[in-house]
């Protein structure tokens, strides 16, 4: 690999994971006010709930499935890419050695992103069904959202900010 794109692989993955986190934050914005709403409000909330999930679901997953496989596999690639491998055997000094740890952690926490997908399927499952109390459902896919962002989104994304940091210097 030519020396001048280096930096470019360096930061993709930090590039995809800032999308993706930044996408997490954004659906809890503008998702947790529907499980929050007045009690006057809540059987309008869940008629409309469904007809919501059908517009905000599908370019969901395509976010999804296009921002953490990129995250992932531009991780890898530095950690095979010949001409610029992060050598985490330490052959190449502890530099290296942290930084390719650091990309492979970031790596395998978001692959932990799709440990929640049956979670997730199933809370949305629930948001398509006529007649259900879609508020709590929605209460419950932010609260799993949440968790989702704190323990793999936010850590894969610190994970390529420090090897990012340290691959570079």
């Amino acid at each position: 690999m030519s020396p001048n794109l280096t930096p470019l692989l360096r930061v993709a993955p930090l590039l995809a994971s800032t999308s993706y986190v930044t996408y997490t934050v954004a659906e809890d914005l503008y998702l947790r006010p529907w499980g929050n709403l007045r009690s006057d409000l809540r059987a309008e909330a869940n008629r409309l709930i469904p007809a919501y999930k059908d517009r905000w679901f599908p370019p969901s997953v395509a976010m999804v499935l296009t921002l953490y496989p990129l995250g992932i596999a531009t991780a890898i690639a530095n950690l095979v890419v010949e001409g610029s491998r992060l050598d985490i055997s330490g052959a190449s000094g502890a530099n290296q050695r942290l930084a390719g740890c650091l990309y492979a952690a970031g790596a395998v926490l978001g692959a932990l992103h799709f440990a929640f997908g049956p979670r997730d399927i199933s809370i949305v499952k629930r948001i398509s069904e006529k007649d259900k109390d879609n508020e709590a459902s929605m209460v419950d896919w932010v609260r799993m959202n949440l968790v989702r962002g704190l323990v793999a989104d936010f850590p894969s994304w610190m994970c390529y900010f420090a090897g990012f940091m340290v691959a570079m210097s």
